[in-house]
């Protein structure tokens, strides 16, 4: 079962999976999506179109851009960049979401 805490705003088409909690006061954009036991603090601003993979943790009073992954079992204390993959304990920067976007060949 999930959890959502009072005065949450979720955007559109937001995914909540089975086990996943979030605390209070936190602003979610459309399309993010919470895996299976992820559990996200309060007084977040979650950007368009994440991912909070497997098992993670965030903590409290943190953005989270838009486009961000986090890794199966991060645990993340810091901002999250837009555009970026996040993963380890603590969770660090390992790339951009864009990275694997190439551009077609002439």
């Amino acid at each position: 079962n999930e959890r959502v805490s009072g005065a949450v705003r979720m955007g559109r088409c937001v995914r909540v999976m089975n086990g996943a909690m979030q605390g209070h006061d936190n602003v979610v954009a459309d399309h993010a999506f919470f895996a299976a036991n992820s559990c996200v603090g309060s007084h977040l601003e979650i950007g368009v179109a994440t991912y909070f993979g497997l098992n993670c943790t965030v903590g409290g009073k943190l953005k989270v851009g838009d486009y961000s992954v986090i890794g199966m079992g991060s645990v993340v204390t810091r901002h999250v960049e837009p555009f970026s993959v996040v993963a380890g304990n603590p969770a660090k920067p390992l790339r951009s979401t864009t990275d694997a976007i190439v551009p077609p060949e002439e």
